[in-house]
């Protein structure tokens, strides 16, 4: 006798018959029906980057820090804005009014999440350390772009502070561009300093899908096979 462990990612409609109690569902119709079940997701997952990226000052230069995603079914899109959790970085830079800062998918469909020029000049991103001649790197703040935010855009932000505070954005493009984008792939982050002076780093970004809403449905249980 075999002893295997299923886990198993399917996407679709099934052609067994279940019966569901609260978030769990139990197969019906099954050989194995004391030992499958079918659970759906009720949780988000995220993916993280957790190396750190020097943003030296520049004159258009670009610097990306990119995600690799591989969870979902191959050719699988994103088909409401929703299913998107949001964007998170830590992040420092001792002149805001210097980025372009854009998410760019596998498919290449892109968010603005601040556009230079702007109103922002030299409002701080996090505690930089402001000395072009000391490349050290401060402290980062936690900035989230989220689909449901709290706040307003880094753009309209940005004028009521030295310092923009840590929190939840909206960004200054649309979510909706993401519609139609593969999940699968690479997502980038991509930082260009579009003036020379002024330094800053990233210390690492995730982004988030929300596993409900894109109707994933973890299988998992027990199989003998004699």
């Amino acid at each position: 006798m075999k002893f295997i462990y299923l886990l198993i990612f399917i996407i679709g409609s099934f052609s067994i018959v279940f019966a569901q109690t609260g978030n769990e569902v139990i197969i019906e119709k099954s050989k194995y029906d004391d030992r499958v079940h079918i659970e759906k997701s009720i949780q988000s997952t995220y993916y993280y980057f957790l190396d750190t990226v020097f943003l030296p000052d520049g004159d258009g230069d670009t610097y990306t820090a990119t995600i690799t995603v591989d969870q979902f079914v191959q050719g699988q899109t994103l088909t409401n804005i929703n299913q998107l959790m949001g964007v998170c970085t830590s992040m420092e830079h001792s002149y805001m009014g210097d980025l372009t800062i854009v998410l760019v998918s596998p498919s290449n469909d892109t968010v603005i999440f601040t556009q230079y020029p702007n109103s922002c000049a030299a409002t701080y991103l996090g505690v930089p350390i402001d000395d072009d001649g000391d490349l050290s790197h401060g402290i980062g703040f936690d900035y989230c772009w989220d689909i449901n935010p709290n706040n307003e855009s880094w753009d309209d932000a940005c004028g009521q502070y030295q310092t923009l505070p840590a929190g939840n954005y909206s960004p200054a493009g649309s979510w909706t561009n993401l519609l139609g984008t593969q999940l699968n792939g690479d997502w980038t982050i991509s930082v260009t300093d579009n003036l020379m002076s002024d330094n800053g780093y990233i210390f690492g970004w995730s982004i988030g899908f929300d596993l409900d809403l894109i109707n994933l449905t973890r299988v998992e249980g027990q199989v003998f096979i004699d």
